[in-house]
């Protein structure tokens, strides 16, 4: 693809989806349903990022108590230390347990309302495209199939495409901003525990990526 024809597609693209973001008689609704869903994506992944957590913290509280239950077994060992020091790991695995099984209820709701929100903010965009591009289709801009050259053919199919349209737009974007929240999170994670290994975990991804790419296109040329 050329440059000329993807300025072209991105004009198309640009003229499409802008007459939704700055029509007045709903710019309230289409940024207030877009808010939300950010909003909720947000929740969304810090959720998973404390789950995460906790996970961690759980797995490292479970090794401490086989750790001190083979201690246990050794006839020299402090006794009352290590129960004292179990019975403290115990604990935390148990509170550990409760905050994961009580993150994951409030996760299970968040999750059930992000999609039901970011299902109401397709719905909304989708009828008002529906009905923006029905009047367009009806005042003659689209009604000259076989008047014009390279006109586009069956434009009331084409109005049928908008809820496949919205749903793919939406769907794209939501998945991208939660991969880079997620990533962006991780990646401070990964800068408290081990600052050396960040560097390379930006760059390993983006070699990889170069690499595949550069082998895709010798393969072709070859």
């Amino acid at each position: 693809m050329n440059s000329s024809k993807a300025q072209l597609y991105w004009q198309r693209f640009i003229s499409v989806t802008k007459p939704y973001w700055i029509d007045p008689g709903i710019t309230f609704q289409s940024r207030g349903w877009l808010a939300a869903v950010l909003v909720l994506l947000a929740m969304v992944t810090l959720i998973n990022l404390d789950m995460s957590y906790l996970n961690k913290q759980l797995m490292n509280a479970l090794q401490d108590i086989f750790a001190a239950n083979i201690k246990l077994e050794q006839t020299n060992a402090n006794t009352t230390l290590l129960l004292e020091e179990k019975a403290a790991q115990v604990a935390l695995a148990h509170e550990s347990i409760k905050s994961f099984l009580y993150l994951f209820a409030i996760g299970a709701v968040v999750v059930g309302m992000y999609k039901w929100v970011r299902e109401r903010f397709i719905l909304h965009w989708r009828a008002w495209m529906t009905d923006d591009l029905s009047r367009q289709y009806f005042a003659g801009a689209y009604y000259r199939l076989n008047f014009e050259e390279n006109s586009a053919d069956n434009p009331d199919d084409r109005i049928q495409e908008v809820r496949e349209f919205i749903h793919l737009l939406v769907i794209l974007l939501a998945d991208f901003l939660s991969s880079l929240v997620t990533i962006c999170a991780f990646l401070v994670v990964l800068c408290q525990i081990y600052p050396t290994l960040l560097p390379l975990a930006i760059i390993y991804p983006f070699g990889g990526t170069m690499t595949n790419d550069v082998r895709t296109v010798s393969n072709r040329i070859l």
